[in-house]
């Protein structure tokens, strides 16, 4: 499955191309730089064009609630970091309803 994936380097630059691409899954870091994904969070949450994209988090788990607060946020799926790339890919095919992408006839 092919994907078109935008990184960015902080919180503030991941709300501005949030807003701009308006993507179908947002998959972030919650101890990221400037803007931690906390406070990213937050603020997805306001915003009309990004309020009901579905979140994709992960974290070092340096804090015991860190899952329960994450969903708490409303984020969708929360996964323990160090995780996968196919941790990740698995958790967006299923936010996007292709939990089985083999069996698809093309």
């Amino acid at each position: 499955m092919g994907y078109q994936v935008e990184t960015a380097a902080d919180g503030n630059d991941g709300i501005a191309r949030a807003l701009r691409m308006n993507p179908d899954v947002i998959v972030l870091d919650l101890a990221l730089p400037r803007l931690n994904g906390w406070d990213m969070i937050g603020l997805l949450r306001t915003y009309p064009s990004t309020k009901e994209i579905p979140l994709v988090t992960y974290s070092d788990r340096e804090r015991e609630d860190d899952a329960d607060r994450a969903l708490a946020a409303r984020c969708d799926v929360v996964l323990d970091a160090p995780c996968t790339p196919e941790e990740i890919e698995e958790a967006v095919e299923g936010l996007l309803g292709l939990e089985n992408p083999e069996s698809e006839v093309g």
